[in-house]
């Protein structure tokens, strides 16, 4: 009798021991800290704009604390989030006019987030953490710039010699003179500055002027065409025209960053 006992101490000690850790794993699974980035949106990059693509956040990062920092494009803000009764689901609270925004943790590094609300789309937007330690530190318009446009090139310009050129995945650039960064637009008021929509780029010179082009990749990151855009009209908003080609660049390796 007294054997049965000691063995059925033993098993609830063991059981016991597997429950807890079975529920520690399912808490940590619904461990929120980090960045989370749209991955929706940038699965679609090179073939679609952010802008053609309904969306209500690019990036949704976490402190550990209960509220979440939202990156739309143009703003970012912190707004609160919490459990909302399903497993490892949490609404953010206040997320828009319609309400507050449900998500969902699918993973270690996954959200999910139904933002049909936002966007008119029956469909969940997916969010992923990197996993890249050498990335941990990117933001959006990193991610973005390396999908996009970021890489090395020889440029290439009526009368002038070709030489070397790298758009970095920061936004820096050398082998342009005089333009030292880059800028995409893909959200806010410069989506609206040409008259006929095009793909623009910001690049900022030597002395902080920043000149606007539209770009073309009738070739993919192969082949990048940039285009001037004219100066803004008085008292009028874009409507901007877009001139004949400036010059372009073609593409050789991407390194990651400079020496």
């Amino acid at each position: 009798m007294k054997s049965c006992t000691f063995i059925f101490f033993i098993l609830s000690i063991l059981l016991g021991c597997k429950d807890a850790s079975t529920g520690g794993a399912e808490t940590q699974s619904c461990a929120l800290s980090g960045r989370y980035f749209n991955r929706t949106v940038l699965d679609n990059c090179g073939v679609k704009a952010p802008s053609d693509i309904p969306y209500y956040a690019l990036e949704l990062a976490f402190d550990g604390s209960d509220s979440v920092f939202v990156f739309n494009g143009i703003e970012k803000y912190k707004l609160p989030y919490v459990p909302s009764g399903e497993e490892c689901t949490f609404s953010i609270k206040g997320a828009t006019q319609f309400g507050d925004m449900i998500f969902q943790v699918a993973g270690d590094s996954s959200i999910q987030l139904r933002d049909s609300a936002w966007t008119s789309i029956d469909q969940v937007s997916l969010f992923e953490k990197t996993v890249n330690t050498n990335r941990t530190d990117w933001d959006f318009d990193n991610f973005y710039n390396d999908c996009v446009i970021a890489g090395s090139y020889m440029y290439h310009k009526k009368g002038a010699e070709p030489s070397q050129v790298y758009l970095l995945p920061n936004g820096q650039v050398t082998g342009i003179k005089p333009f030292l960064s880059y800028s995409l637009c893909y959200a806010g008021d410069c989506l609206e500055e040409t008259m006929d929509p095009a793909n623009l780029i910001e690049f900022t010179d030597d002395r902080g002027e920043r000149n606007l082009f539209a770009y073309k990749m009738p070739e993919g990151k192969s082949r990048i065409e940039f285009f001037p855009v004219g100066d803004p009209k008085p008292d009028i908003k874009g409507e901007r025209s877009i001139g004949p080609l400036a010059f372009e660049l073609k593409a050789q390796g991407a390194p990651e960053s400079l020496d």
